[in-house]
């Protein structure tokens, strides 16, 4: 009941905050774009419409979760209401609210600097409050906001004749504790790249023969450029560089190793006896998972199963038709 109250009450703030502060950044960034009044009316309306739908579903995948106690949904008229009620069945689950957002910001930032303090900035206001003597109180981390958040560059040749940089950007999950292992079995077998969700399923795996069953591309990639950050709310929201975690640097090899096509910016090898910050949460939660899945997405790279039957393994792990053809090796 406890992680229900919290949730009813990030509602409320995420609610506020997204109002107030996001949706009128999101309303400039389509002017300088250079997009009309009109067409701006419309993708702001559009985004806005997407993100709220999105916080009421997830929120209500907590079956403790009572609306009643959100004060945005009390203040609201009855087809409103009725419409935040009938979220809790929407299907397909959409992605989180802040994934929506960061979605929609990411190719309006003229700057990576600009994508990153957009976040900050949101993660910021959700997190803290001002007192009756207007100082900045830190309450707590919101559930719905984005603790990481990865950017991955690679050079994709086009037709074999022009080379592009390509950026992507993504998120970790941004949803309740107890809530993430639901969304990132979802989108690792309908959202992420196979490359990125068959690895997340099938968790280090072995074959019956005892081999490792993993999943790999099956043309080697080109180099790809990695940084992911995190923001430290206790300190201004103050944005910081981080290493990977042991589950990134094994789903998406660094460059040290023979087989690898990551540079990281940051690197920690496993020798250095370090923890992992982020090991505390499923494998998939990274920030690392969304923006290579959307590389890879971006750039058509294709997969393979290593050490098991494709076709078996891919029905056992109840994953739907696949994007990218496997092979077997």
């Amino acid at each position: 009941m406890e992680q229900a109250r919290k949730i009813e009450q990030d509602c409320d703030t995420f609610v506020r905050v997204f109002m107030a502060s996001s949706l009128p950044q999101l309303r400039y960034m389509f002017c300088r774009a250079g997009l009309t009044a009109q067409e701006v009316n419309r993708r702001v309306a559009s985004c806005q419409a997407m993100v709220l739908d999105s916080l009421w579903h997830w929120a209500q995948q907590d079956r403790n979760v009572n609306l009643l106690n959100i004060g945005f949904f009390r203040q609201s008229p009855p087809h409103v209401r009725a419409h935040i009620a009938m979220q809790r069945f929407k299907q397909p689950h959409p992605q989180p609210p802040m994934t929506i957002l960061l979605d929609q910001i990411r190719l309006l930032c003229h700057r990576d600097q600009e994508v990153l303090e957009f976040v900050r900035d949101l993660n910021f206001q959700m997190s803290y409050s001002r007192n009756c003597l207007g100082h900045l109180t830190h309450i707590r981390s919101n559930s719905f906001s984005c603790a990481a958040l990865c950017r991955v560059q690679g050079l994709c040749t086009i037709r074999g004749q022009r080379a592009v940089n390509i950026v992507t950007w993504g998120g970790s999950v941004p949803l309740p504790r107890h809530l993430k292992e639901e969304y990132i079995n979802y989108a690792s077998r309908y959202i992420w790249h196979p490359l990125v969700g068959l690895q997340v399923l099938l968790n280090g795996e072995r074959s019956p023969s005892g081999q490792m069953v993993q999943v790999v591309p099956a043309n080697a990639p080109f180099m790809l450029l990695c940084s992911t950050y995190t923001f430290n709310q206790h300190h201004d929201g103050r944005v910081v560089e981080v290493y990977p975690c042991s589950y990134c640097r094994a789903m998406f090899p660094s460059t040290r190793s023979p087989k690898g096509y990551v540079h990281y910016t940051l690197y920690k090898s496993s020798e250095t006896g370090e923890s992992d910050s982020y090991n505390r949460f499923s494998k998939g939660n990274c920030a690392e998972c969304a923006a290579f899945s959307a590389m890879f997405h971006v750039t058509k790279q294709t997969c393979r199963i290593v050490g098991a039957d494709p076709r078996v393994t891919v029905q056992r792990l109840g994953v739907g038709q696949l994007s990218v053809p496997l092979t077997l090796c």
